[in-house]
């Protein structure tokens, strides 16, 4: 019995893997990188995880289905890695493949989160934390008074117990400077301005790494001015901007207009020496509706807002009044920059 029961669990486990693999979203992709699509199937399928995940991964910057982006979460989640899988799902819905299933499967994760095991899990990391931040303070101290082998040993040890605090590499990134280790040092202050791309000690980071050929910049225009978020942190910047210089990598680049609702977020890779260009194209609906409505876009809620900002495109709109009596519908245009007036008179 025991073998009939694994037997079966493999056999369904195939059958849903084939089915997200082959979904027809997929398809033009998959003439134009099966053999990477073929390499990520092999690995999931051998228990390979982190291989898995990275060939998932680079499979989903070629086709970007909803499909490939579930698997990608799933085996994220598979691997304790509920934060990542959790953000690959919340941008698939940033670029409009939010599906039901994928929302779905993002509250599911959250339950996960607030779980007897997720709790535990962040017990112990709080303790490991607090571990972290008393070796960080004691190789800070060291630091400053010119013991820099031995402050350097204690922060390390911080690292590694608490990878996630951003202070730790750019106090460790001038030691190593100040001992000579001066890749190492720079290599720390390049992940410091990963972690923390904001804020005065940011840009004191951004001097000392000027000139060491580890920056790159990005150019950051939108049809109305946004503010500026970088990896979930707000840089006190509005679009337009220049010059928003960053450390070689990748990094999730979110327009945010409070005026209009509206935000996207791109995937953005910075190079050293180069600059990149990311512009958000948006409108806005004048919204003059008497009685008011409810007004969906695509089936998406945008909701009670006398002026809303789209994503330039066409829309279908769909528009129900408070008390259900008039409802109308549209084939809708967003140009970039362009504000456009919707009444009842707009709809049939």
């Amino acid at each position: 019995m025991p073998r009939v029961s694994v037997t079966i669990t493999i056999t369904i486990a195939v059958a849903l893997l084939t089915a997200l693999l082959t979904a027809p979203g997929a398809a033009r992709a998959e003439s134009r990188a099966g053999w990477l699509k073929r390499e990520a199937r092999v690995a999931t399928q051998a228990a390979e995880t982190e291989r898995a995940i990275r060939l998932w991964r680079a499979y989903s910057r070629i086709d970007r289905s909803t499909a490939v982006l579930k698997q990608l979460s799933r085996l994220l989640e598979g691997a304790g890695r509920a934060e990542e899988a959790a953000l690959v799902l919340e941008e698939a819905i940033a670029r409009g493949k939010g599906d039901a299933s994928v929302q779905a499967q993002l509250s599911q994760l959250r339950r996960k989160r607030s779980s007897v095991a997720y709790r535990s899990r962040e017990r112990d990391q709080r303790r490991e934390t607090k571990l972290a931040k008393r070796a960080f303070a004691k190789g800070r101290k060291l630091g400053l008074s010119g013991k820099l082998r031995l402050g350097s040993r204690y922060l390390e040890a911080a690292v590694v117990l608490d990878p996630r605090l951003p202070g730790i590499y750019r106090v460790l990134g001038a030691i190593y400077i100040k001992m000579g280790r001066k890749k190492a040092g720079y290599s720390h202050l390049a992940d410091y301005l990963r972690m923390r791309p904001g804020g005065v000690l940011a840009n004191k980071a951004r001097r000392m790494l000027r000139g060491r050929g580890v920056l790159g910049s990005v150019r950051a225009m939108s049809s109305y001015s946004c503010n500026l978020w970088v990896n979930g942190e707000w840089l006190g910047m509005r679009s337009p901007t220049k010059r928003l210089t960053l450390p070689e990598g990748t990094f999730v680049l979110t327009f945010s207009s409070p005026k209009f609702h509206v935000q996207k977020s791109y995937r953005v890779n910075v190079s050293a020496g180069e600059t990149t260009t990311v512009r958000f194209d948006f409108g806005i609906i004048d919204v003059d509706l008497k009685p008011w409505g409810r007004i969906r876009a695509n089936g998406l809620d945008l909701g009670l807002w006398p002026k809303l900002g789209l994503p330039a495109g066409t829309y279908n709109l769909f528009v129900q009044s408070h008390d259900g009596k008039r409802s109308g519908r549209a084939r809708w245009t967003v140009q970039a920059g362009k504000s456009r007036r919707l009444t009842w008179k707009s709809l049939r």
